[in-house]
């Protein structure tokens, strides 16, 4: 056991890793089935159409149309999207290795395990590395780092470059000399920074270069890093430079970078929806996620509040994480971390509705927040193969004494709570074999040729779209009428199709009214190709 305990300690990042890959890697070949598959279906068809137009128009000259993201839906068109990173890199990997899911998730996987190497580097500046240690440690094993740390989607280099954005600005704003401070401390600063990586560049500027390269893919990504990175980053700032903030031409430049690339992409995406009328609903189009009235509900609260306890922290590690809330600071710089928890839940009030539905937007409070469950397990929990830390060497010693045991069961009750939500409302809605979404796709593909063009009754979920390998128009079982399918066929759809049992992959269909509509539909001479009890294949 000492052994391993040395191990660990000289070897921590490996640990971590290891550690982090296990549940990451499980069912990495899943298909885009289950929780939020509607946003991993969107994803990965960018990622295939970017694949398919490089097999047809190969050359370095067609790097252009990663510009134009192009979904299953709106009969394929391209949409106004988030800047198309990630699925051009998938892309990428499927011209590589073949196209297959798989990849796209170890991508996802990589970046994770990037965004813990960040956080690591980032809490042992911030703290120390015992800190740092218990912080990483429960950003790898909490169930929706691991989750999403695997989905086909942004969020894990969301994450990654919002870490990474935040470690190289410390680490920058640390090599800054100041007027007036004691240059022996600041020499010590600037060893102790260099110990932290294996990687030397020339000069200090580098770290605030590669800051703003990191918040600049946050922001392409998603936007809403203005608020949660943006603000952590102005109060580090203003913590170093006071009132000279606004002097500091380094600054200005960083801002205005950070901000220009991301304004010159959505003004360019904006302009995709404009002449398509496609929109991913950021402010374009019909969006319901820019009403703040459900902000002055308790109920709202409660529930956003309900969800970071139990999906996000596993139940015990939210109470842990507000044991270590209430510990002292020892520099202004640790308040980061509160801003940072503060400016989260700011970023999730700024698109209310999206936020209470994608749990994925308090992802941002999770990755803040690990670092007070790592402050509290630091205070009793040594270094791995380390003397004990202060706490246990406290005169009162019999308050001392029932630390450890209490924080080793919140340790195992965490890991077995995370483990439990993690296997039954995410893993088991990945099993194909029980998937209606997916049986229906295997039942498309078998009666409908390859490039048909389908009118799918999912409402606004592509997933079915995704899965057949189809493309076509969305829309809900109550918009099925002899109208509807004749405009769908004049743009130029080829089949109805749609299930019995669900609307959109996640809901079920539950009207019977509207079943039996579309059923009389299709006893009006349009010969289906499958009407049972479960789906409905039909040609127009």
């Amino acid at each position: 056991m000492n052994y391993l305990k040395r191990a660990v300690g000289r070897f921590p990042l490996l640990f971590l890793t290891l550690l982090a890959l296990v549940p990451r890697v499980y069912h990495l070949d899943a298909p885009v089935i289950g929780v939020h598959s509607w946003r991993q279906a969107d994803t990965a068809a960018i990622a295939r159409n970017f694949y398919e137009t490089m097999l047809a128009h190969p050359g370095l000259s067609e790097l252009w149309r990663f510009a134009y993201p192009q979904v299953d839906w709106g009969g394929g068109g391209y949409a106004e999207t988030e800047f198309p990173l990630y699925p051009a890199l998938v892309s990428l990997l499927y011209r590589l290795f073949g196209p297959h899911e798989v990849y796209a998730r170890g991508l996802s996987v990589v970046f994770s395990v990037v965004g813990l190497y960040f956080l690591y580097r980032l809490v042992t500046l911030c703290f120390d590395r015992t800190v740092a240690f218990w912080s990483a440690l429960f950003y790898a094993i909490l169930p929706l780092s691991v989750f999403y740390g695997r989905t086909i989607q942004p969020e894990s280099l969301v994450i990654m470059s919002s870490l990474g954005g935040l470690y190289y600005f410390w680490r920058w704003l640390a090599g800054v000399r100041l007027a007036g401070v004691n240059q022996e401390q600041e020499e010590n600063r600037d060893r102790e920074r260099q110990s932290l990586t294996p990687l030397r560049f020339f000069g200090n500027g580098q770290n605030l270069f590669f800051s703003g390269i990191f918040v600049a893919i946050a922001l392409l990504l998603k936007v809403l890093p203005m608020v949660y990175v943006g603000l952590p980053l102005l109060f580090l700032a203003a913590i170093k430079f006071r009132f000279k903030i606004f002097w500091q031409w380094q600054l200005w430049l960083y801002a205005l970078g950070i901000l220009g690339v991301t304004a010159l992409w959505y003004m360019h995406a904006h302009n995709i929806f404009l002449a398509s009328g496609l929109t991913f609903g950021f402010w374009s189009g019909d969006t319901d996620r820019y009403t703040f009235s459900s902000l002055l509900s308790v109920q709202y609260w409660l529930d956003i509040i309900f969800r970071v306890m139990v999906r996000h922290f596993a139940v015990v590690g939210f109470f842990v994480a507000l044991v270590g809330l209430t510990f002292q600071r020892q520099k202004a710089a640790d308040w980061m971390w509160e801003v940072g928890l503060l400016s989260s839940f700011l970023a999730g009030a700024l698109a209310p509705a999206s936020s209470y539905v994608h749990e994925y937007y308090q992802l941002p409070v999770m990755f803040f927040g690990v670092v007070f469950v790592g402050k509290v397990f630091a205070r009793v929990f040594a270094f791995p193969g380390t003397a004990r830390p202060a706490l246990t060497l406290q005169k009162n010693q019999k308050r001392a004494r029932w630390h450890q045991p209490a924080l080793t069961v919140a340790l195992v009750l965490t890991l077995l709570t995370g483990s439990t939500i993690y296997a039954i409302d995410y893993m088991k809605l990945e099993r194909s074999a029980d998937s209606t979404v997916y049986a229906l796709a295997e039942l498309v593909q078998k009666n409908t040729p390859p490039g048909a063009k389908l009118l799918v009754t999912t409402g606004g979920d592509p997933t079915l779209l995704y899965l057949s390998h189809r493309q076509g128009w969305m829309i809900s079982p109550d918009e099925v009428s002899a109208e509807r399918i004749e405009a769908a066929a004049g743009d130029g759809a080829d089949f109805l199709v749609g299930s019995y049992e669900i609307v959109q992959s996640y809901a079920e269909f539950v009207d019977e009214s509207q079943k039996e509509n579309i059923r009389a539909l299709l006893r009006q001479g349009r010969s289906p190709l499958v009407n049972n009890e479960r789906a409905f294949i039909a040609p127009l």
